[in-house]
């Protein structure tokens, strides 16, 4: 354990790009050994990873959470890329710069939902000293499959219209009451009164989001980290038969799948100090620090 740890959360940002700042939080112990970079899921913002952060404190560990470009108090277009390697491009800028504060420690990071498909991605296509991820709920495909013609649809608007947008949170009522998107609807997905969060997402985001979901399982084994990947069996969102698949077709040996039962989509978001998974997501970084 660290001396008592002095809890800091930044309201600074970095500059990741000439036009691109990201804003970030921090938790600081007095004499970290090891850092975690935490990455939210669509629609979210850092300060929601509050409890995780201060749990991982006390246990010497420094911890980051940004906002990703065009969600929480980041710059850019709300719920818009242009491409998915923007996402991609802000992590290896934003590790860099932790590094640079931590240049000693081991650096990790762990992606909940969208965050973790990002993390699988930079995993695949980046020359990374990375020592690990961890995977919470990846947003690999969706539960509910998208039926052909609304993914021809969205191919189109991406193409054609790539900035148009939905605000999820405004069609909320008439979305929950059309087929498909109920699934978007349901209790555990549904905005909360946050002024951070964010509810709209244009056509070519989701259209990358999908592609990018399909590609990290076709490219599973050219990811070389170290991994623990924790999927709920009754997500509401996200498909756990994907998350199995992905790990099924990893190829290193330090890997570990954990199944929760009866778990919400966010539930690593949620205060789980008495959580065993916790506790286990501690212990699985210090034997690899």
């Amino acid at each position: 354990m660290a001396d008592r740890p002095i809890v800091q959360t930044m309201s600074d940002r970095v500059r990741v790009a000439p036009n691109m700042e990201l804003y970030y939080r921090a938790w600081l112990p007095s004499r970290p050994r090891l850092t975690l970079v935490l990455i939210h899921g669509a629609g979210q913002h850092s300060g929601l990873f509050a409890a995780l952060g201060g749990y991982c404190v006390p246990h010497a560990m420094a911890v980051y959470a940004l906002d990703l470009r065009g969600f929480g108090q980041s710059k850019g277009s709300r719920g818009h890329i242009r491409q998915f390697e923007e996402y991609l491009d802000d992590l290896d800028q934003f590790i860099t710069w932790v590094r640079t504060r931590h240049p000693h420690h081991p650096v990790f990071v762990l992606g909940h939902s969208l965050g973790a498909t990002i993390a699988i991605r930079y995993g695949q296509e980046r020359t990374s000293c990375l020592d690990g991820v961890i995977l919470s709920a990846p947003a690999l495909r969706m539960r509910t499959p998208i039926p052909r013609h609304v993914y021809a649809a969205l191919g189109v608007l991406s193409r054609l219209t790539p900035g148009i947008g939905l605000d999820l949170g405004r069609w909320q009522p008439v979305l929950s009451r059309l087929g498909w998107f109920s699934t978007l609807m349901t209790p555990d997905l549904r905005l909360p009164m946050d002024p951070w969060a964010t509810g709209r997402f244009t056509v070519r985001w989701l259209t990358e989001l999908l592609r990018n979901g399909q590609q990290a399982l076709d490219q599973a084994p050219a990811m070389r980290l170290a991994i623990l990947s924790l999927c709920s069996a009754t997500d509401p969102l996200i498909d756990p038969a994907a998350v199995h698949q992905f790990f099924a077709s990893l190829t290193m040996r330090d890997k570990q799948h954990i199944v929760l039962s009866q778990a919400p989509h966010d539930w690593i978001l949620q205060n789980n100090a008495q959580d065993p998974v916790y506790a286990y997501i501690v212990q699985w970084l210090a034997a690899r620090a």
